[in-house]
Formats: C-alpha cells, sequence, structure tokens
C-alpha cells in the first residue's frame, strides 16, 4: 500500500527538508562565498592609505595580521590586551609583521588613553616608537623590510608620531633628566639622555617644545629635512656658560634640535641591557644624518620654526628700529655683534649690517635662506650688527670697526683661525656705508673735509681726542676680504633734502652728553669747523644728504685692492640708466665702480625679500668659498659625528 500525503503535509515536508539541508550546510565544512564588484579606480589607493596616523582605524595592514592571529575581539575588548598577545608572538613567529601592527596598535591604545590617562598613554606612544624602530631595523628577522612597501613609510611615519607625542607629553615624565624610565607591555625600560655636534653646552639647554606645534608665517621659505627624528625647539635660558662669549647672544636664545631615539639590542634578544634605549639630541645644523646597524639614516629637521620662534618671543626688536633712530641713548647700551648659534672655527664670518630706521630683523629672510642651503651653512657663520640708527654713519662705523676687533680678540685671539681672515661684510643701505668704511684707508682726507684745524692743534681733553681719531682716522680691517653693498647710497641721497626728510632730521634726539662735548669743543675750537660750522650736531639724515663734505670725502677714497665688492642696486623705474632708482637711492648714487659684480633688480629699496637679491647674495657668498676652499676639510653635516657636546 503506497502512503500518499496530503498537499498540507508535503508542503510541511518540504519545508522540514529545506530547515535540515540548511543546518547540514551551516553545521558542516564551510562554504566560502566570494562576491566581487567593480568600484572606482582610486578605491585600493585610499584603501591602503587609510591608517591610524589618518583616520580612527588601523590600517588593513594591521587588521590582517590581527585576524590571522585570531585577537580581533581582544582587540575590540581590550586593546592592550591584544598588544601583549601579539607581543608575545613575536619571537615564537619570528614575524615581522607582527612587530609592523604592533607599533600601529600602540599609537591607537595611545590616542585612547590620551583623556583618561595621559601617563599611561605616554609609555604606549614609547611603545610606538619602539616597535617601529625594531620593524625598521631589526636584522635579526632577516631582510630589512622593502622601502617601497608602504608599511615601510608608515612605520616612519608611526616612529616620528610616536616620538612627537612622547614630548608632547613629557611634562609628566622628567624626561630631560640623565635618565627616564617607562613602562611597557613586555618589560621596563631606562632612557638615557644624549646630545651631539651641539656647540651649546648642557647647561644652555632649557625648555623645549614641538616644532610641528607652531605655525611659522613670515618666512616665505621654511627649511626642513625629511627622515627620522623630531624636531624640536630648545629655549635656552642661560644664552651661554662664557661670560666673555655671553654678550653676543641675544638674551633667551632658542635654536633647533632633532631628537632621535635608539634602541640597541633584538626585539628577541634576552640578553639585551637595561638601558637599552637612547633618547640622542642632535644639532641639524651640523649633523644631518646618523647611523643604525650600519644603515645611513636622514634625520628630520626644522630650521626655520625655531627661528621664527624667537623673534616672535623677541617682539622688542621691533620697536628698536624706531627707537634707535629717534631715542639713540635706549639702544647704544646693546649695541654690537650678535649670533644665533656659538662661534665655529674653520667657518668663515658673514656680518649683516642693517640700514636706517631698521634692525637686524631686517635679515630674517636672507638669513634663512642662507642658513638653510647646506652649500653655505657648512662654510659660514653669521653675525648681525645692532646700533642705533640716529648716528652719523661714520661715528657707527667706528663703534662697528671697535665690535670687529673685539670679536676677533674674543673668537680668535691668536690670529690662528684662517677661516676669520676672509670675512665677508654686507650692507644695506646706509649699513653699505659702514661696511665700506671697514675696508677704506682715511688718511687725513675726511678730517680735511671738515676742519681746517689739524688735530694736533685741537683744544680738549683727551677722551674727546680719542673720539676724534676713532671716527675719523682708521685703516682696512686686514680681515675683511668681500663687501657685498646692497642699495647703498655712496654718494647719498635726495630724500634727507626733501621736506619729509628733513622733518625726519628734526625729530632725531642724540644723547644730551653727546650734544653737550660738541658744544663744549666748539666753544673751546671756535675755528674748528671752519667760518660756518654747523648749528647742530649733524645726525643720520644729514649725514646722508648729497651736500654732506664726509660722504663726498669717502666717495673719493678708493677701497682696498685686497677686497673684492659688489653692488645690488634696485631700480622701480623703466627709463634710461641715469634716471634709475630704488625710490630713495639712485642709480648714480648707489653705482661704484671697480665692482666685481653689479645687477641691478626690479624692486624698490625695500629689497632685504627679494627673492633676486637673496639668489645673488647666494652666489657671491658660493664664490667666495669656492675660492677659499682649501680652508674647509670634511664637513660634519653632511656625515653622522659620534661625538658628545662640545665647544670646539
Amino acid at each position: 500500500m503506497i502512503y500518499q500525503l496530503s498537499p498540507i503535509s508535503r508542503k510541511w515536508v518540504g519545508l522540514l527538508f529545506i530547515i535540515i539541508i540548511s543546518c547540514f550546510l551551516f553545521t558542516g565544512c564551510a562554504r566560502n562565498k566570494v562576491i566581487i564588484r567593480e568600484v572606482q579606480s582610486n578605491f585600493s589607493y585610499h584603501q591602503s592609505q587609510e591608517n591610524i596616523l589618518n583616520s580612527r582605524e588601523l590600517s588593513y595592514f594591521s587588521w590582517q595580521v590581527i585576524r590571522k592571529y585570531g585577537v580581533k575581539k581582544i582587540f575590540k575588548k581590550d586593546p592592550s590586551e591584544a598588544i601583549e598577545t601579539l607581543d608575545g608572538r613575536v619571537c615564537s613567529d619570528h614575524d615581522r609583521d607582527i612587530i609592523f601592527t604592533l607599533a600601529e596598535m600602540s599609537f591607537y591604545t595611545g590616542k585612547k588613553l590620551e583623556t583618561k590617562n595621559p601617563s599611561q598613554a605616554f609609555d604606549y606612544y614609547i611603545g610606538t616608537v619602539r616597535y617601529a624602530y625594531f620593524y625598521l631595523f631589526d636584522t635579526t628577522y632577516g631582510e630589512l623590510p622593502n622601502q617601497y612597501d608602504p608599511r615601510f613609510r608608515l612605520a616612519c611615519d608611526l616612529y616620528n608620531h610616536g616620538l612627537a607625542k612622547c614630548f608632547k607629553y613629557s611634562n609628566l615624565r622628567t624626561l630631560f633628566n640623565d635618565q627616564l624610565q617607562v613602562s611597557l607591555a613586555d618589560r621596563k625600560m631606562n632612557i638615557k639622555i644624549e646630545r651631539y655636534g651641539f656647540l651649546w653646552g648642557g647647561e644652555d639647554f632649557g625648555h623645549f617644545r614641538l616644532a610641528s606645534d607652531f605655525k611659522l608665517k613670515g618666512i616665505d621659505n621654511p627649511y626642513q629635512t625629511f627622515g627620522l627624528g623630531v624636531p624640536l625647539i630648545a629655549e635656552s635660558t642661560t644664552g651661554y656658560s662664557d661670560q666673555g662669549v655671553r654678550r653676543y647672544y641675544p638674551p633667551n636664545p632658542s635654536f633647533p634640535v632633532t631628537a632621535f631615539l635608539r634602541v640597541r639590542g633584538s626585539i628577541c634578544d634576552p640578553n639585551s641591557p637595561d638601558e637599552n634605549m637612547v633618547m640622542e639630541l642632535y644639532d641639524p645644523l651640523r649633523l644631518t644624518k646618523t647611523q643604525v646597524n650600519g644603515i645611513e639614516v636622514p634625520l628630520e629637521s626644522d630650521l626655520s620654526t625655531p627661528l621664527g620662534y624667537y623673534l616672535n618671543r623677541g617682539k622688542e626688536i621691533d620697536r628698536l628700529s624706531l627707537v634707535g633712530f629717534f631715542h639713540i641713548d635706549r639702544v647704544q647700551n646693546i649695541s654690537g655683534l650678535y649670533m644665533l648659534q656659538p662661534y665655529q672655527r674653520g667657518k668663515i664670518p658673514v656680518v649683516m649690517v642693517h640700514g636706517l630706521l631698521s634692525t637686524p630683523a631686517a635679515w630674517l629672510q636672507v638669513f634663512n635662506e642662507l642658513r638653510g642651503d647646506p652649500a653655505i651653512r657648512d662654510k659660514y657663520q653669521f653675525f648681525f650688527y645692532l646700533y642705533p640708527t640716529g648716528y652719523p654713519f661714520i661715528y657707527s662705523a667706528s663703534e662697528l670697526r671697535e665690535s670687529l676687533i673685539q670679536a676677533r680678540n674674543t673668537f680668535d685671539p691668536y690670529g690662528t683661525d684662517t677661516a676669520f681672515d676672509q670675512m665677508v661684510l654686507i650692507g644695506h643701505s646706509m649699513g653699505g656705508l659702514m661696511a665700506k668704511l671697514m675696508v677704506q684707508e682715511s688718511g687725513n682726507h675726511v678730517w680735511d673735509s671738515i676742519s681746517p684745524k689739524p688735530v694736533s692743534d685741537i683744544q680738549a681733553d683727551e677722551e674727546a681726542l680719542q673720539l676724534i681719531n676713532k671716527v675719523y682716522f682708521f685703516k682696512p680691517m686686514p680681515f675683511v676680504k668681500r663687501v657685498v653693498f646692497i642699495a647703498t647710497p655712496h654718494r647719498g641721497s635726495s630724500f634727507t633734502e626733501n621736506p619729509i626728510g628733513r622733518f625726519a632730521a628734526t625729530l632725531v634726539k642724540l644723547p644730551t652728553d653727546v650734544v653737550q662735548a660738541y658744544s663744549a669743543l666748539l666753544l673751546q675750537n671756535p675755528d674748528l669747523l671752519g667760518p660756518r660750522p654747523p648749528r647742530k650736531l649733524p645726525n643720520s639724515v644729514d649725514a646722508l644728504s648729497p651736500n654732506n663734505k664726509e660722504i663726498k670725502a669717502l666717495d673719493k677714497i678708493p677701497i682696498s685692492q685686497s677686497v673684492k665688492y659688489h653692488s645690488i642696486i634696485g631700480n622701480v623705474k623703466d627709463n634710461e640708466p641715469w634716471n634709475w632708482t630704488d625710490g630713495y637711492v639712485p642709480y648714480s648714487s648707489a653705482h661704484i665702480e671697480g665692482a666685481e659684480s653689479e645687477i641691478i633688480i626690479p624692486v624698490d629699496h625695500r629689497c632685504l625679500k627679494n627673492p633676486l637679491v637673496i639668489m645673488e647674495i647666494k652666489r657671491i657668498l658660493k664664490e667666495h668659498a669656492r675660492l677659499n676652499q682649501d680652508l674647509f676639510g670634511v664637513q660634519e653635516s653632511s656625515q653622522w659625528m659620534p661625538v658628545t657636546t662640545n665647544r670646539n
């Protein structure tokens, strides 16, 4: 007998059959279902670029490892436990990919802890740096990673960002003592602090700030190099320990530093010393590379932000341009040569002299460009001359002359630094006239132009006679070998004769003691300045007049034959050469015979930011260095220099 199911029964039996088959499918051997869909061409690129540094998620490279080792659920619940689990597999599985994943996971965990537990976040960021370092350099894992692999580039970024985070949270720990202990997943680590290549002493290091925490404005071309390490700004609280040298540094200078965390040993070496991490601080102006396991590693640096940081901190320097013109006595006590880096034997000094109504800050763009060029930075060091611009330039030049002699006696008292003997002066506007007086011999020409009376016949005290001799009788500085004149009025400027110029001259307030000394000198010597002496002591505006007797006399005195000189001249008028002018100084005054080179640039008198002007200065300095190449040995900034702090 054949048993037949009713339609309703057959329906239920069929449904039961489907359920049974489904159970077999889901409980038996897995059946993979592959789905592929077409996407936009840049999808894969964007997917490979997403990581913990530019999103909230790990890279898909790390997710591959997390899934491979079955710690996905653990990671979602407790990232720190997942890190410990994977860290325990590193040595047993000998898988470099795990180390990369640990670096990214550590950064992820550090970000999560920043708010609620910054101290613990600091430790995970140290872990990020450590894992990234081993991924990049640990040779016990065989061949080092492919530098074209996105993971290699991301590991470099994790190293740098992790180290930057360490400095950001370093106020929670005593990072700048000799050692720092941090807790990691598998052990405690001691970090030693070492300095390399600095001419600054250890006592000159104060607080540190991340260069990346500041946005730089006012400098057209910030100079950076790229590699491993974190650019820092070091704020000095002392300036320099040597009292004789300290006067050449502005108060509380700041300078660039690159921090590099070195990890000794191997990640799987059980015999690694306890002190296996070293925080190395490098002077990026002298050292641009380091070495790890025989591999040359470029160091990341930022040379411009520390410069801008210092100038922004010392905002009072902007006011000196007006104060030094209208109130000379307030600036004369701080006049002199200044440096932003310690003196270095073997490098040629370049002295920059600003013009009327200005300060050394006028050289900011020039200095940034020169220091940013390794070919110049390796061979030159830079001084800036600050002076009150209300004084006549011939007096200010005598002060500059004394400052240069004093610098020689301070930095090279025995005259053995041959690089000092190749000094270059760069003067803008009135500063160019002062620079010219450093390479001229006055004889009696300048004094005779203003007085019919020999100095030997003057009735005055010894101090007044010494001042007259200092200002009006001079010889070329033997160590100055090249001068660059920028918009320099060798024959004066007619601007000083117009109503605005004359009004400005009336506002200059010369020091009372100087005015009184001048009056006393004329009282004792009524015929000193001829039958019609000036009614008042001339100031800087008066001295720049085309009719000034001193400027006429100086124009006739030749520059020393041992000195090469160059002219950079601005012109804002499209006409015949005899009508060219930069708005203040005509070509007829800026031109000087015998120059090694003369370049006319379409720019006004305020030309020190102009890239063509800066390019010409660079060209001149490189030519000067080429002619003196015997002075230079192996350049420190092109190699790793494993030496500690020194002042040599």
